[in-house]
Formats: C-alpha cells, sequence, structure tokens
C-alpha cells in the first residue's frame, strides 16, 4: 500500500518505488522519523528473557535433576550440562546473528530459516520445529500430572488415567489463557517468573540449612557423599545417550524469545540479548543445583524414583515447592503452546501447505485486512491495537488437538524427553546451517548487526547436533532425519514457488561454486576427447518449433544449449529500417521476453539459458549472438537453425500446438512471432536468400560447427519430449522400436583425387559429427527424450558399383569400430541399378545436378519412413570473416553453388533431415 508524503509534517518520511523482480516494494524510510504513536508490544525481559527461563527452569529441574545426578554421577552430569550448553550457546549465537540480518517478523526460527534457506528447507524445519514443542508440551503437561499425582496418592500410587486426567485439565486451562492472547501470558509470566526465582531460591536454602536425615539420603553438604555420586550408577538399562537425552529438554527453552518475535517490540534488538541473558543464567543455576544435589543425598537414593522429587522432599515448606513446580511447568506449557501455534500460523500464512489454509489470517478470522508486507508475514503495525497478537486462535486449537493427542497415547516423561531433544537437536542444526551457509557464501547483504558469531561456530554447532542425535538414538535420528528429507522433496515439488521473493541461499552457493570453476575452466586446456556439443539455437516461435527447441536439448549431451532470439527493428514505409535506440520500451521489452523464455524453459524442463537480443536485422542480430554468448570457456561450438524453404507457407504450422501442456500453452502466448511488417527480419527461416546465406558465412567464419534443421514439424513428438505415444502408435509398433535414425555417408570414406585436401577435411568432420550425433540421439536417455526407447540407429553409405558393396562395408565396420559407435544396422545402398535409369538425353553440363538427383532418389527411397536422416554436407571454406566491402557482394558465390546442391540433395524428403557441417573432427580414437 503506497505511503503518501506529508511535506507539512515534522516526521516526514520519504518513500521510493523500487522495481524488484516485476514487483513494486517499498523502499525503507530514508530518515527515522519520531512516530507519535512508538508500536507496542513486548520487551526483552518480558518478551525474551522471562520466556526462555520459564520453559528452561521446568519438569527436568523440578522433576528429574535429581535422578539424573544419582543415575549419571556428578562427573558425568556435568559433562552433560557443557555438551549441552555448548550446543545451545552455539545455536544462540547463530540465532543472534539471523535476527539481526533484517526484520524480523512472526514465526520466529521458522521465519530466521525460511527466509535464509528457502522455502523447501525451511518450510520442513518448520514442521520439524513445531513437532519439537508439542512434544515439551507433553514433557510439561507429564511433569505437571506427575507433581499433582504424587500429592494426592502419593509416588507412584496412581495409574495412567490418572495421569492423562490431570494432563489434558491443564492443558484445558492452558489454551484458555492462549487463546486470549500473548500479551496476558506476558503479564502473567513476569509474576510467575518471580515466584519462580523465590522457589529455586527456598530450594537451595533447603539444602543448605536441613539437618542429615530429613529425609530418605539426604547427609547434608559432605565430601563423602559428594566422592560416592561424582560415579554413575546406571540401573534399568540407562546409560549416558538415554539420561543424556531426558537432560537436553532442560535447555531447549532458548528458543521461546524467538517464538514470540510477533509480539516483540523490537524483535532484532531482544532476541540476541534475551536469550544469552537466559542461557548464561540458566547454565549457573543447573550448575549450581546438581553440585548441591549430589554433594547432600546419597546416590542410592536418588538413582531411584525418589530422586524425582527431591526438591519437595528436602525443602523445608514442600508445598511452596509443589506451587513452584506447578507454575513453572504451566508456565513452560503455554510459552511453548503459543510459540507453536506462531509457527503453524506463520506456515499458513506461507501457504507452503494447502491443508493449512483455515489458519490463514488473509483468509479467515479478523485480521484479514490483506495488508500482508510479503507473503507469510502480517505486518502489525497495519492493524490496530487489539489485534496486534500475531497467532490466530484456530492455530492455538488446532495444537491443544494435537498436544491432547499425544497425551492420550500415553507415552512416559522420560520418552517424550527423548523426542523432544531429538526435534530439538534437528532445529539447532538448521539453524547453524543457516548461519554457516550466509556466513561462507559470501553475499554483500548478509551483514548482522550481531557481531560475535563466526562460520567456524555455527559449522561446528551443526556437526555437533548431528552428532549427538546419531549418538542418543541411532534410529530416532535416522528417522528424523527422512521425516525432513520427506518434507523437504515434497514441498520441492507440490509446493508453491516463492524462493524468488524469500531468497535461496543454495542459489548463492550455487553462483559461488560456479563462478570459482568457471574462472578454473581454462579456455586452452581443453581437449578433444572431451568434447561435447555446446548448442546456440537460433528461434522464435516456441510453439511452432516445440520439435526443434527439444531435439537441441536432446542432442547436447551434457553440454550447454543457449536458445538465441532477435527482435528486430521494424521497417519504414520505404522499407529502410528504423533506428535502434535502447530505450525504456525496448528494454522492457527485452526482459519480458526472456523471462518468458525462462518460463518456457522450465515449464518443459529443459536445460538450457535464454539469450535475447535486439538488432537492425537478423543477420546482425546473430552476430552479436555468435560473438557476445558465451561466458569464459564455457561457449557453443554449435549453430542449430531452420532450413530457409523456398516455397514456405504460412500455414506450415506445429500440429500438435493442442496436444502442447496447458502451462507451454500459456508461455507460448507470452512470446509472440513479431508483427507482419517485421516479420522477414525476425524469422530466420524466411529471411531473403541472400541474407541467409551471409549468415551460415557467418557461422561458418567463427569456427562453429552448423546444423540444419528441415522438415522437424514432423518429427514425433513423443521422441523428443519424452512423452507417450498415442494408443494407434503402440498398436503400430506392438511393443518393437519402430522408429529409425539414418546416418548418411555420402562421399566415399577413401581418398578421391577430385576433392581439395581442405573440402575432403571438412567432409571427414562434417561425417564424424553425424556419426557422433546420431549416437547421441540413439543412447538418449532421460524424462524428456524418447530416443532410447522408440528408435535404432542405422548407417547408411553409397557404392559406385554393387561389387564394391563389401569392400565398402568392411571399410565402415572398420571405421565404426575404430570410432567405437554403437549401431544396429549397416547398408550400402549401391548406385549402379539407379544410373541405368539416367536420361541419355541430359545435357552434360547438368551432370553434376544429375548426381545429386541420384543420390536424393535414393536417400527418398531408402528413409522414406525414418524418424530422421542425419547428412553430412560440407560448404565451400570461407577465406575472410567481414570483408570490408560487405554489400558489394552480399550473397557468397560459393555458398550460393554449394546451397543449391544441399537444396536438390534434401529436396522432396518427407523425413525430417538435419543436415551437419563439421568444422573440426569431435572424434577421438586414441587414449
Amino acid at each position: 500500500m503506497r505511503r503518501e508524503e506529508d511535506a507539512e509534517s515534522t516526521n516526514e518520511i520519504k518513500y521510493q518505488r523500487i522495481d524488484h523482480g516485476g514487483r513494486d516494494l517499498e523502499a525503507l524510510p530514508t530518515s527515522s522519523p519520531t512516530p507519535s504513536h512508538p508500536k507496542k508490544g513486548l520487551g526483552m525481559f518480558d518478551g525474551v528473557f522471562v520466556p526462555c527461563c520459564l520453559c528452561i527452569f521446568g519438569v527436568i529441574l523440578y522433576q528429574r535433576l535429581g535422578w539424573i545426578v544419582g543415575q549419571a554421577g556428578i562427573g558425568q552430569v556435568l559433562i552433560m550440562l557443557f555438551v549441552g550448553y555448548m550446543i545451545v550457546i552455539t545455536t544462540a549465537l547463530s540465532l543472534s546473528a539471523l535476527s539481526t540480518n533484517g526484520l524480523l517478523r512472526g514465526g520466529g526460527a521458522y521465519y530466521l530459516v525460511s527466509r535464509a534457506l528457502g522455502p523447501e528447507l525451511g518450510g520442513a524445519i518448520g514442521v520439524i520445529f513445531y513437532a519439537a514443542n508439542l512434544c515439551g508440551c507433553v514433557v510439561y503437561l507429564l511433569g505437571f500430572a506427575a507433581e499433582l499425582g504424587d500429592i494426592l496418592y502419593g509416588e507412584g500410587n496412581y495409574g495412567r488415567w490418572i495421569r492423562t486426567l490431570f494432563a489434558l485439565s491443564a492443558l484445558i486451562g492452558v489454551t484458555i489463557i492462549c487463546y486470549i492472547g500473548p500479551q496476558l501470558y506476558a503479564k502473567t509470566a513476569v509474576t510467575a517468573f518471580t515466584c519462580t526465582c523465590v522457589v529455586l531460591t527456598i530450594s537451595l536454602v533447603s539444602f543448605l540449612s536441613q539437618k542429615p536425615g530429613a529425609t530418605d539420603g539426604f547427609t547434608g553438604l559432605k565430601a563423602s557423599t559428594f566422592s560416592s555420586t561424582w560415579k554413575p550408577h546406571y540401573s534399568d538399562g540407562n546409560g549416558f545417550s538415554e539420561i543424556f537425552a531426558i537432560l537436553f529438554p532442560a535447555v531447549t527453552g532458548i528458543m521461546a524469545g524467538a517464538n514470540m518475535s510477533g509480539v516483540l517490540k523490537e524483535p532484532s534488538k531482544a532476541i540476541p540479548k534475551g536469550t544469552l541473558a537466559a542461557t548464561f543464567g540458566s547454565s549457573i543455576v543447573y550448575l549450581a543445583f546438581a553440585l548441591i544435589i549430589g554433594a547432600s543425598n546419597t546416590a542410592e537414593v536418588l538413582s531411584t524414583k525418589k530422586g524425582y522429587t527431591v526438591l519437595r522432599r528436602v525443602a523445608v515448606f514442600p508445598p511452596a515447592v509443589s506451587a513452584g513446580v506447578f507454575l513453572a511447568v504451566l508456565m513452560s506449557t503455554m510459552g511453548t503452546q503459543i510459540g507453536a501455534a506462531q509457527i503453524l500460523l506463520a506456515l499458513a500464512n506461507d501457504k507452503l501447505l494447502p491443508f493449512l489454509s483455515v489458519f490463514r489470517p488473509s483468509d479467515h478470522g479478523e485480521g484479514s485486512s490483506n495488508d500482508e508486507t510479503d507473503e507469510g508475514d502480517i505486518d502489525s503495525s497495519t492493524t490496530d491495537d487489539s489485534q496486534l497478537e500475531m497467532y490466530s486462535r484456530r492455530a492455538v486449537l488446532a495444537t491443544f488437538t494435537l498436544i491432547a493427542i499425544l497425551v492420550l497415547c500415553g507415552f512416559d516423561l522420560n520418552t517424550m524427553a527423548t523426542f523432544q531433544t531429538l526435534f530439538f537437536l534437528l532445529s539447532y542444526a538448521i539453524i547453524n546451517l543457516a548461519c554457516f551457509l550466509l556466513s561462507i557464501q559470501g553475499s554483500v547483504n548478509f551483514r548482522p548487526i550481531w557481531k560475535h558469531y563466526s562460520w567456524h561456530m555455527a559449522g561446528f554447532g551443526f556437526v555437533a547436533c548431528i552428532g549427538v542425535m546419531f549418538f542418543i538414538h541411532p534410529l530416532r535420528a535416522a528417522v528424523a532425519l527422512l521425516l525432513l528429507v520427506v518434507l523437504v522433496f515434497y514441498l520441492m515439488y507440490a509446493g508453491p514457488d516463492t524462493s524468488a521473493s524469500w531468497g535461496d541461499v543454495t542459489q548463492s552457493l550455487i553462483f559461488h561454486q560456479v563462478r570459482k570453476f568457471l574462472l578454473r575452466l581454462d579456455e586452452t586446456k581443453q581437449h578433444l576427447k572431451f568434447w561435447r556439443p555446446h548448442i546456440l539455437l537460433i528461434a522464435e516461435d516456441c510453439e511452432r518449433q516445440y520439435n526443434l527447441i527439444h531435439f537441441a536439448n536432446n542432442v547436447k549431451k551434457g553440454g550447454i544449449l543457449v536458445i538465441g532470439d532477435v527482435i528486430c527493428a521494424e521497417e519504414k514505409g520505404d522499407g529502410r529500417q528504423r533506428d535502434l535506440n535502447l530505450s525504456h520500451f525496448l528494454i522492457k521489452r527485452l526482459e519480458s521476453r526472456r523471462r518468458a523464455w525462462g518460463e518456457y524453459i522450465k515449464a518443459c524442463k529443459l536445460k538450457a539459458f535464454p539469450s535475447v537480443t535486439a538488432s537492425h536485422s537478423m543477420q546482425s542480430g546473430i552476430q552479436q549472438l555468435l560473438m557476445m554468448v558465451g561466458l569464459g570457456a564455457l561457449r557453443p561450438n554449435t549453430v542449430l537453425l531452420e532450413f530457409l524453404e523456398e516455397d514456405r507457407k504460412s500455414s506450415q504450422t506445429f500440429e500438435l500446438s493442442e496436444s502442447l501442456p496447458q502451462r507451454v500453452q500459456e508461455i507460448a502466448k507470452q512470446l509472440p512471432v513479431e508483427s507482419p511488417g517485421s516479420k522477414a527480419a525476425n524469422q530466420p527461416g524466411q529471411v531473403s536468400k541472400p541474407r541467409y546465406l551471409s549468415i551460415l558465412r557467418d557461422i561458418l567464419a567463427v569456427g562453429h560447427n552448423l546444423l540444419l534443421a528441415r522438415n522437424f514439424q514432423k518429427l514425433p513428438h513423443y521422441l523428443v519430449d519424452g512423452s507417450k505415444p498415442t494408443q494407434e502408435t503402440r498398436l503400430r509398433s506392438a511393443g518393437k522400436q519402430q522408429h529409425v535414425i539414418d546416418v548418411w555417408l555420402l562421399e566415399p570414406l577413401e581418398s578421391s583425387g577430385s576433392s581439395s585436401g581442405r573440402r575432403k577435411n571438412m567432409l571427414r568432420c562434417s561425417q564424424d559429427l553425424a556419426i557422433l550425433l546420431g549416437w547421441i540421439l540413439h543412447k538418449c536417455r532421460g524424462s524428456t527424450s524418447g530416443w532410447s526407447r522408440y528408435a535404432r540407429l542405422r548407417v547408411l553409405a553409397f557404392t559406385n558399383t554393387a561389387a564394391g558393396a563389401d569392400e565398402k562395408r568392411d571399410l565402415l565396420l572398420a571405421y565404426l569400430e575404430e570410432a567405437r559407435v554403437v549401431f544396429d544396422e549397416l547398408k550400402i545402398v549401391p548406385l549402379d541399378e539407379i544410373e541405368m535409369r539416367k536420361d541419355s538425353h541430359a545435357d552434360s553440363r547438368l551432370a553434376v545436378s544429375h548426381e545429386v538427383r541420384v543420390l536424393n532418389a535414393a536417400m527418398r527411397r531408402e528413409s522414406h519412413g525414418s524418424a530422421l536422416a542425419v547428412i553430412p554436407f560440407t560448404f565451400s571454406p570461407p577465406s575472410t570473416f567481414g570483408e570490408e566491402n560487405k554489400e558489394a557482394s552480399p550473397e557468397p558465390i560459393n555458398l550460393s553453388r554449394d546451397w543449391q546442391r544441399v537444396e536438390a540433395l534434401t529436396s522432396q524428403m518427407k523425413c525430417p533431415i538435419l543436415l551437419c557441417q563439421g568444422q573440426t573432427s569431435p572424434m577421438v580414437t586414441e587414449l
């Protein structure tokens, strides 16, 4: 929504429109205004520090820390805390860097990761992080139920359904508060945090002031007790990994502040400071309690279920500790449930998962004012104060339902803590990965305000998280990673394409690597044994030339394919070209056409690059493409364009246009053929013959191989695009390869005294190129090609006499064996019978033409039903490129004579034809 400037205001804000990828975006204010109504929201203390601490000081501290010390011993608990906080601190630093690299909106860690890594990995980790929060809520609720059950029924004297009833009752109460809004949670959170601090203080004082023997196993602070509990006392099949999995959720509360990003006043400032403060503060508390509990209670008691309630049993006023447990656990549940609802709402707003559309504020419920500043982000500044909460009530209710289902499943607290640990470790790993990738890819726009981070630490955090996951439980860790991979692939193939607006760090990494290797690709070190076709295709009509474009994609064999399109200046009424100025309209036209070609390439699943240029004529435009297309050593070496038809009819269009995919037809409408006034100048197949021959001369002069495509509208579409043939075609083929690729060798392979040395060498190069292209098509596999499934390769050659057929066959077999070309059939066509039908009254001056007609008749007969005929040919070698007096001789005489021969050679052939002119031989016969 455009903001208007108010020149009379003292707090004037100037905005400018920026065109970015076809969208109009508003720039940030050029000055920092002093708002008359400052944005309301939570600060660092009440919005980040308090939620983090409440989640950290939860059920593990009150109900499992004593048991963990008794099982693992003080020494191993210290190691566990060190490893856990090492992971948490590296993640907190990475989180701080990500959160200070731009404007942070609702969605917390999911928003950070998705906008850094793109929608696929970001959306997948959003689901994983949502699952981690669900498991966390279940852990807290089970802790509440255990505490309440111990008070009412005694320790362990209650069944599963009593525990489930208590947990569900607490869940309903927490959901009511969450349904009202996060502001109410924030107000009660500060009070709850104060009470928690009081309870923790009472607990510490109790351990220091209670008399020995006040409860089972309590000895007071003694060195002998500390020494006995230093070593582990594992039981019930527990070990280091199992106990660490239960302890680690104690330090996972650092994400609670990031989950509140949608209701923070300044999230970029509050999240780093509040998260790190909560991390270091909680580490001191856990370290102190672990040491004091181990130094004052025997391991024999702590390692049993009595260790669950050691804080309450030792307390001078046990009800205060129970009240603190209830309060801390309920607030942890509340904060985690609000964070989960925020993530679910962000996923719904991003439209990544269709079944989440019911949670999208833009479509349902209050707050649907359509003031979305970014896909998936609702700017709270565009809503009134009553709608400051950034989560949907439907998301809260959905989260409540899923938590209730998990509670009803009957898992115990230790099992759910293990799942929570794995999901949080995976989430932390991706956060570290995001910071690592953004740091190493070298983008100038990764400029976080938070400077206390490094890619080394982020990379270490990622490796540590994945390693600890597999250390805890290899099978469950593999399942969690598999779930992540499945979600990534689902979003990759079924999710919306939002990477253009979000940004995708993988694109930056690919660019970084491509640039590095492209600089190492030395043109002077290119060897012929590694040759592959790098094709420049001259095209202008993506619908009529559908077969030609897909054929170029088939024949490139791992090389590059550049689709070149030339926009020519329109002619004036007197036939002269208009002046070609680089106007704003022309720039937009070029960019629009280039984007349309890109969409066409993507829709057809081609591996190609579009290149669109503007010029006064088709010839000068192709000259630009010949000289400028490519980067470094990655440049085209072969040019493919349509054959010039003298009697080309305008009605000769692509017959399968109606059967094209709907998306391709829509894109084809964005690539219209130029207006009739400029049609002759814009289509290479419809330019004048002198100009067309000049284009061919230019291609040969720069040393590129030349491919001319004729009758390609008759090429079966399923051969080039990999689609399924029609039922009629399948019945006719009866499961056999009914199509044939014919490769013709027109000249004898042995020496010919009538040919010049250079022309003979070019003929051999053309033959090698034709054989190689035929072999490439025959072996072409993949989802966008059907040659290998439906066609076979046949090599044909002529002999002057039937008696010489065996000798020619042996010669060809030796040649093909040396070239290592696998074929299906070799056929020698004798010309003696055809020569007997020669017109005895023919003029001697037409002898050469008659020879060409004889060859043409043989090829028409043999390749009548072939899918493709590949024919080598040679033009006279060009002497110079760009003569001074170019306009005096626009049509090279030698090319004109050769062109007449090529026209006669392929005249009246019904099958698709590919004419090949090679400049250098791509064939290598030696190691």
